[in-house]
């Protein structure tokens, strides 16, 4: 399979024929994280794995560790320590293009 990755202002994504991340920055700073994954071998098409987060983090509520687990959590308020959001092991291929996405999403200002 191979991976494609792609940039367009404030727009960031990696992809193969099965996986599909985009990572944006909102227009206060925070960044959102889109997953869509094919959901069946059978079809083509992908569903979203993200659809009902509220998917807005600051810049440190989003890591990548080494070995592909990609863990995206933001507070409820901001003053707990209450969290929600998703955690999605990633193939290794997608660790290196997706970590230089996230640093370029970080260090934009919209």
């Amino acid at each position: 399979m191979s991976l494609y990755t792609w940039q367009e202002p404030n727009l960031w994504g990696v992809l193969d024929d099965t996986l599909r991340i985009r990572i944006g920055v909102t227009e206060e700073g925070y960044l959102w994280i889109s997953v869509d994954i094919q959901m069946w071998p059978d079809r083509p098409t992908m569903g979203n794995f993200t659809h009902d987060d509220h998917n807005r983090y600051a810049p440190g509520e989003i890591t990548l560790t080494d070995d592909g687990l990609l863990t995206a959590m933001h507070r409820h308020p901001a003053e707990h320590d209450f969290r929600s959001g998703f955690s999605l092991r990633v193939p290794p291929s997608f660790v290196s293009p997706l970590r230089q996405a996230l640093e370029r999403a970080r260090g934009s200002n919209p």
